[in-house]
């Protein structure tokens, strides 16, 4: 029979908080026995495989695909290389100073 890792247990061995697992256990391939989430060796192995999201984030055009339209190639990924650049650059923009307006009635 197969070892199950407590939520506990398996937090140790990933070197992670247990409340991290517990707010999003699917993703640590958790399963449910009776009421209480378990783990065993293929779900540390399975998350030993899984890519971070920081790098999923990070990759733009995971493939290229032609438009039906106008056959062209296009690359897709979970962002466009334009959308990636619009946001690095409005964050790297230097910050400007707005003019406070004068809010008095009369």
């Amino acid at each position: 029979m197969r070892e199950l890792f407590t939520v506990a247990e398996f937090a140790s061995i990933l070197k992670i908080s247990p409340s991290t697992i517990y707010r999003n256990p699917s993703r640590f391939h958790m399963f449910k026995v009776g009421g209480a989430w378990r783990a065993n060796e293929e779900s540390v192995e399975k998350f030993s495989q899984t890519p971070n999201n920081v790098f999923r984030l990070a990759v733009v055009g995971k493939g290229v695909t032609k438009c039906r339209s106008t056959n062209e190639g296009k690359t897709t990924g979970l962002i466009s290389r334009l959308q990636t650049e619009l946001e690095l650059d409005a964050l790297l923009a230097p910050k400007r100073k707005r003019k406070l307006s004068s809010t008095t009635t009369r």
